[in-house]
């Protein structure tokens, strides 16, 4: 089958790879791969212009991109390029032991024609000590996403919602939260407007834009928590 994903109207469409379209002008297609014992799309990929990677396509994770803690040291973080540090836990991957995350900027990000410049990422350990990437909706949200698993592609369709977010930061605080409880908090950005409060880790936040926590889902909370205004 061939896998459409269209964010822009919330469908998923399954095609017989015979009933297959004519690619879009405005598009991008790349080759991509299924290794074992993944069973997500993987494609190359360029950082900065100079380190080949390899990239895991994964849908269902909230960021646009997240590398593995091991690549920190391939790159140049001093002068005006910072990597900000959290303090508790922003993001955790099941059986991982580290709970280490950073914040950082890439100069450049190039997959199959498709390049983005001083792009926001999300350092952390990912399962089985991976060294590839993993690239989530924050990113993929941006095109009409297209794979033909017979033909092993992927095409990458514009659909016209603009840039893609670049402050990963915004309050710079994560909750956790488990059914009608209130959420807690379980970690936050160093240099945030969430680090410069009194809040600190395992602390219950009753309400959020008036709505109180244990009414909201934990997605809901961290729509509000994306958004700049709150």
């Amino acid at each position: 089958y061939e896998f459409i994903l269209d964010y822009l109207n919330n469908e998923i469409v399954l095609k017989h790879t015979g009933d297959t379209t004519c690619q879009p002008v405005k598009s991008y297609q790349l080759k991509i791969k299924n290794p074992l014992p993944f069973r997500f799309p993987f494609a190359d990929c360029i950082i900065d212009e100079m380190i080949e990677a390899e990239v895991m396509i994964d849908t269902g994770s909230p960021f646009s991109l997240v590398l593995p803690l091991s690549m920190i040291e391939k790159q140049d973080y001093s002068g005006k390029r910072k990597l900000i540090k959290a303090t508790g836990n922003i993001a955790k991957w099941p059986f991982t032991s580290s709970e280490k995350n950073y914040l950082a900027r890439l100069r450049s990000f190039e997959m199959g024609g498709v390049r983005f410049a001083n792009i926001p990422v999300l350092y952390a350990e990912l399962p089985q000590n991976a060294s590839f990437l993993i690239m989530g909706k924050d990113l993929l949200s941006k095109f009409t996403l297209t794979i033909n698993y017979p033909k092993s592609e992927m095409i990458l369709t514009p659909n016209g919602t603009g840039p893609i977010n670049q402050n990963l930061y915004s309050t710079g605080l994560a909750l956790t939260k488990e059914a009608t409880s209130n959420a807690v908090v379980k970690g936050y950005w160093d240099g945030s407007p969430a680090s410069k409060s009194i809040l600190e880790i395992g602390d219950e936040v009753l309400r959020i834009n008036s709505i109180p926590t244990s009414r909201l889902s934990l997605r809901e909370i961290n729509i509000i928590l994306s958004d700049d205004v709150v």
